[in-house]
């Protein structure tokens, strides 16, 4: 809201900025991506994979189907001739995506991240944030063909760095035994390799989100190296780097299309279709699954929750193409956070109010 005042505006939107808000902004979510795999509890994860896989695939597979739909229909009506398939990309992904970050955050807002619904929730956003990322990764790795061995190279890369971090943080580990954590320097050497690869990736129009979620998912878990980095990573992650993350989002947030019938019309229609889209997917996993109704519709709403991936793949494309949606998106992914935290804050109300007269059942019953 504090955009919309035109001093406001003026100071931190400014045109000779703009590029060093991207480079901050990237290196922002390297580190956060990181971090998620890093505190991944992998135990788990093997454990709800394939619970965790079928929930995702239950959106996805409803959102590709809405949005090749949806896309179809508006490029008949709005008569598009060029660029056919970036425009059906950016429709497909925005009904599809699940901010894994945003719904990490809300969960550990609403303080049941720890919960099986939470952890339950990261990791179906996780998969399906991972399975736009490779998609759209793909799509510009065989178009035209010569960017596939640029997509191999960083594969490579990425394999390669796992693979240095797991000899430096093992050699660091038995370096000075006493110490119970790593020094500065060797802490930035991890943060460099890290945002190096992050940013030369970034540089050639990919996405570097699935090579940080991999390089903190496979590096090694003992020793002060990882206590190291969970340690001041968390901290600057949470009390910092997230506020000024979402914040930065919320200065492209332009509420004031919202005035206005066609925009707001458009927005209404955006947010019910990517709730649907994601409420029948998850049901109809969660009932095959035998999960309960209320816990699948916790599950929906937070897996629709916007504001990570899809932004990127829009910021990445070209102009002409992203005209008709950038200034919808951001709204689209500030109203759905705000529904999908009223509806789980409430559902999660109720649920612990289930729980306390069950014990007070219980603690008569036995007394």
């Amino acid at each position: 809201m504090l955009s919309r005042i035109p001093k406001v505006n003026r100071f931190f939107i400014q045109s000779s900025t703009a590029d060093y808000y991207e480079v901050i902004e990237s290196i922002f979510r390297t580190v956060f991506m990181f971090l998620i795999g890093l505190e991944m509890d992998i135990p788990y994860m093997r454990r709800s994979l394939r619970k965790a896989s079928i929930i995702a695939s239950g959106g996805v597979i409803v959102g590709v189907l809405f949005g090749i739909a949806v896309s179809i229909s508006l490029i008949i009506l709005l008569k598009i001739k060029s660029q056919l398939f970036d425009f059906a990309t950016i429709i497909i992904i925005a009904l599809t995506n699940s901010a894994s970050p945003v719904v990490f955050r809300l969960a550990a807002e609403l303080k049941f991240l720890t919960s099986d619904t939470g952890r339950l929730a990261v990791c179906a956003s996780l998969i399906t944030e991972m399975f736009c990322v490779l998609w759209r990764s793909v799509s510009l790795a065989v178009d035209p063909w010569k960017n596939l061995g640029t997509g191999i190279l960083f594969l490579l890369m990425t394999v390669t760095l796992i693979g240095i971090n797991k000899y430096l943080a093992s050699w660091c580990n038995q370096r000075i035994r006493n110490q119970k954590y790593v020094t500065n320097t060797e802490f930035v050497v991890f943060l460099f390799l890290l945002i190096a690869a992050a940013l030369f990736i970034e540089e050639y129009g990919y996405n570097s989100a699935i090579s940080c979620f991999l390089l903190g998912l496979m590096f090694p878990r003992e020793g002060k190296t990882t206590r190291t980095l969970l340690h001041k990573l968390s901290y600057a992650t949470y009390n910092f780097i997230l506020p000024v993350y979402f914040g930065y989002i919320g200065f492209q947030l332009n509420v004031s299309i919202l005035g206005r019938l066609k925009p707001l019309i458009t927005v209404i229609v955006m947010i019910v279709m990517s709730i649907a889209t994601k409420i029948i997917g998850t049901l109809v996993a969660c009932r095959y699954l035998k999960i309960s109704t209320e816990e699948g519709i916790v599950l929906g709403f937070l897996l629709d929750l916007k504001g990570n991936a899809e932004l990127q793949i829009l910021g990445k494309l070209p102009k002409e193409t992203v005209s008709f949606w950038k200034n919808y998106q951001y709204p689209c992914a500030f109203l759905n956070y705000s529904m999908a935290g009223c509806v789980d804050m409430n559902t999660e109300k109720k649920n612990r109010s289930l729980l306390s007269a069950n014990d007070i059942i219980l603690c008569f019953s036995y007394s």
